[in-house]
């Protein structure tokens, strides 16, 4: 009895063990994370010089009765005694004359506070009727650089194409500096330049990025070809700005098909339906809110830390419907439903999406053909 009473329990510890451990293990990876920064608004007590030097606006590019705006900027990084390199997350190449950061696009946020010391702002409206429409803390990167807001229905957003009284500012982020001055026309601010439509961005972006090669001192074509198309290196800046703009108008870029190619290769363009997706993700909020969690708390980007979140709950979930009904083909189709929703996140792509749906539809196809009958 009491060997018997001995392995009953041995099986229940068991049992109640598989079931909690990959809960226990993810708690544990949630509770032991935490964020690491690289400044503190407690010594960089006022924010670094910063500008913006353009902002003009675009109508009809991804769909028709869209808005894109793109502004040029200038977060100083060699000019001061406190620079934007000070606030970076690596800091490797700060201290170099002339400094040259190895990753200017890791800014950082305040250790003190947890806020993005800098902040891009959309504004319609004068005075007391002035309302903000849109807003992000995500800067790509210090120095000299493009940022810009995708809107999918201006109409409908409250940020019609052509609105007067239209405004775009580069703000620094009053919750760590709360003496820090509030942008305004000529300092920070710049009324919103309406420009047009695809062609008209199409030559504005080759003057931005020209100006950008210029005020870089980069070698003569870096960014901009002979032939004044942007190059690879110039359409970096460009898909900070919008991602997956250079692919929108690929007529502007020297990437494009049977063009010459003398620098780094493009990636193959993707799905026309993983494009559409992509650009709705990163128009959306959510974007920043999970690029900040990813890299603030975990050190990896916003993909990568949505791919790993739906793997798990894609395991969890085909993990406790094949335990509760012994059923292969149900717990394949909990996780393919997991899988299938992160498509809309940024999370698992359309074409691993397919390529798993053909895997698991040839495992069936075998297992079936095995069970019938010769």
């Amino acid at each position: 009895m009491d060997i018997t009473r001995s392995l009953e329990t041995i099986y229940w510890r068991v049992k109640l063990l598989k079931k909690f451990l990959p809960l226990t293990l993810l708690s544990l990876f949630l509770l032991s994370s935490s964020p690491i920064f690289a400044w503190e608004s407690t010594t960089i007590t006022a924010p670094p010089p910063y500008e913006l030097l353009s902002a003009r606006g675009y109508q009809d590019i991804f769909s028709t009765g869209d808005v894109l705006i793109v502004s040029r900027f200038h977060l100083t990084q060699d000019e001061t005694s406190t620079d934007w390199c000070d606030l970076l997350k690596d800091t490797t190449g700060c201290a170099s004359t002339p400094v040259n950061p190895n990753n200017p696009e890791s800014l950082d946020v305040d250790s003190i506070t947890g806020y993005s010391p800098m902040l891009y702002e959309l504004y319609t409206g004068i005075g007391v009727n002035r309302i903000l429409q849109k807003q992000t803390a995500d800067i790509p990167r210090i120095n000299r650089g493009l940022i810009g807001f995708y809107i999918s229905d201006g109409s409908a957003s409250g940020v019609p194409y052509g609105g007067l009284n239209t405004q775009i500012c580069l703000q620094a982020n009053k919750s760590i500096w709360s003496n820090a001055a509030t942008s305004s026309v000529g300092s920070g601010c710049r009324n919103m330049v309406w420009s047009g439509g695809k062609e008209q961005l199409i030559n504005d972006l080759k003057t931005q990025v020209s100006l950008l090669e210029d005020e870089l001192v980069l070698p003569k074509y870096t960014l901009l070809s002979e032939a004044r198309l942007i190059t690879y290196s110039g359409s970096k800046f460009v898909d900070e700005a919008v991602p997956l703009l250079s692919r929108t108008i690929g007529e502007a870029f020297s990437i494009g098909g049977g063009r010459a190619i003398t620098e780094i290769p493009p990636t193959p363009t993707g799905l026309a339906l993983q494009a559409s997706l992509d650009t709705e993700y990163q128009a959306s909020p959510m974007s920043t809110h999970v690029d900040t969690v990813a890299s603030d708390y975990f050190g990896i980007s916003g993909r990568v830390f949505i791919t790993i979140i739906t793997m798990f709950l894609a395991l969890l979930a085909g993990g406790v419907m094949y335990t509760k009904t012994g059923n292969g083909s149900l717990s394949f189709i909990s996780m393919m439903s997991i899988a299938t929703v992160s498509v809309f996140f940024n999370g698992v792509s359309v074409g691993v999406l397919f390529t798993m749906l053909a895997i698991g539809s040839l495992v069936a196809a075998g297992f079936f053909l095995r069970k019938m009958p010769n």
